[in-house]
């Protein structure tokens, strides 16, 4: 009868590689060749996985919040040079778009931008207050 083939899993052979670098006792017969190429194979499904990353397609609900901001940046771009700024209250009265909305919202979307870059924020008075970059 012929041998059996036994599948060594990949905990298995990440537990031989280890035991390689750090000289223990190797179990599953992984040798330094063998260890390259499952790295290289983990190291090629990375750079798949991270390089598939822009060419997702947007969800509804992110086109919709995308459209928001937009209209936000407009709201903020009409406001004087002078001012400090505005409360998120303040944009959620005055972008028409997001009265369907609540405020949380209006504070979320600002919060986006704020993480982009395209926002500031000051505090006065213990209120937040947002303009343009």
């Amino acid at each position: 009868m012929s041998e059996k083939k036994i599948r060594i899993t990949k905990a298995q052979r990440f537990e031989d590689i280890k035991a390689l670098l750090t000289g223990g006792e190797v179990k599953h017969g992984t040798t330094m060749e063998i260890a390259m190429t499952v790295i290289d194979h983990e190291l090629e499904l990375l750079w798949k996985k991270n390089s598939s990353g822009g060419d997702k397609k947007l969800t509804p609900t992110q086109q919709e919040n995308e459209s928001l901001k937009e209209q936000i940046m407009e709201y903020l771009a009409g406001l004087p040079e002078d001012t400090d700024g505005v409360t998120c209250t303040d944009i959620f009265k005055s972008v028409p778009s997001l009265a369907a909305f609540s405020t949380q919202k209006a504070a979320a979307l600002v919060r986006m931008l704020k993480l982009d870059g395209r926002v500031t924020c000051q505090e006065k008075k213990g209120k937040s207050l947002f303009k343009m970059a």
